[in-house]
């Protein structure tokens, strides 16, 4: 991440004519990348310390070419290869945990306990809570909605099809009023502007009968350093690498969550795990 972003600013510090050469660099490389095997190509190549910084900067370029192109599938590929290795982090670093302990805090219900995911991206969460309620026998109705409409294919591929999951695409606002008994976010909270994240939390509260929780990031220096160096012993793809950092830093401490709260109207518990 600090290599990339140093990349960017000495690029934006070059003379107009200087820049569009590196610009021009970076295009000639992603559409002879194109021609080769995609972004499968790109660790053969950039396969050195001093190199690496310039590898998130050809992943980017590629996936803009390949809009240009309309490669939808090549596009997507790169979205289901990233989607995968966050489920891998996920896994790792025991994320699913605090969502899995707060449905074991609810009542058991007789009836399906119907449960809305917002922001599924791999769908692990939904798979992990499918697990979790058919060793308790609670039968459940698992419904997933996100925004990005390469979450589904990414999703399904991941499935065994052993479980039962309503992968949707589209904006959560769209389901109110759907009778839902819990209705959770895993690691995407960190994403939303300070409004989108007030208005999320009141829906949550105005549509979940029995409970909501948000399982996100906590701020910390040593997750912000640590993860870039975890993430490239572990060879998660680069763009993980590199947002992963980022995410920390725009994830709220503890007491950062109390104001959102307040705006937002609603009395909740926020602690840490």
């Amino acid at each position: 991440m600090f290599q990339s972003n140093t990349l960017s600013a000495e690029i934006s510090s070059l003379k107009r004519a200087d820049r569009e050469l590196v610009e021009d660099s970076f295009r000639v490389m992603s559409i002879s990348l194109a021609t080769l095997q995609g972004a499968e190509m790109i660790p053969r190549y950039i396969d050195s310390p001093v190199r690496d910084g310039y590898q998130f900067r050809v992943y980017q370029q590629l996936g803009e070419l390949y809009i240009k192109q309309d490669r939808i599938k090549d596009a997507a590929d790169t979205y289901a290869a990233v989607v995968r290795d966050l489920a891998r982090v996920n896994t790792l670093t025991l994320a699913r945990r605090p969502t899995l302990a707060f449905l074991d805090s609810l009542a058991p219900t007789a009836a399906p306990l119907r449960l809305l995911d917002v922001g599924y991206g791999d769908g692990d969460m939904l798979r992990a809570i499918a697990h979790w309620a058919r060793a308790r026998n609670q039968s459940v109705d698992l419904v997933g909605i996100d925004l990005n409409p390469r979450s589904v294919a990414a999703a399904l591929a991941s499935s065994d099809g052993g479980y039962a999951i309503d992968y949707r695409t589209g904006d959560y606002a769209d389901l109110a009023g759907e009778q839902w008994d819990a209705v959770i976010s895993s690691l995407v909270a960190h994403h939303m502007t300070h409004e989108q994240l007030v208005a999320f939390i009141r829906f949550m509260d105005a549509q979940a009968t029995l409970g909501w929780f948000i399982n996100d990031l906590h701020r910390h220096g040593f997750a912000f350093l640590g993860f870039p160096l975890l993430a490239t012993l572990m060879r998660w793809h680069p763009i993980v690498r590199h947002d992963g950092a980022l995410s920390v830093a725009r994830s709220y401490r503890t007491d950062e969550w109390v104001p959102i709260l307040t705006k937002a109207g609603v009395t909740a518990r926020v602690f840490r795990s």
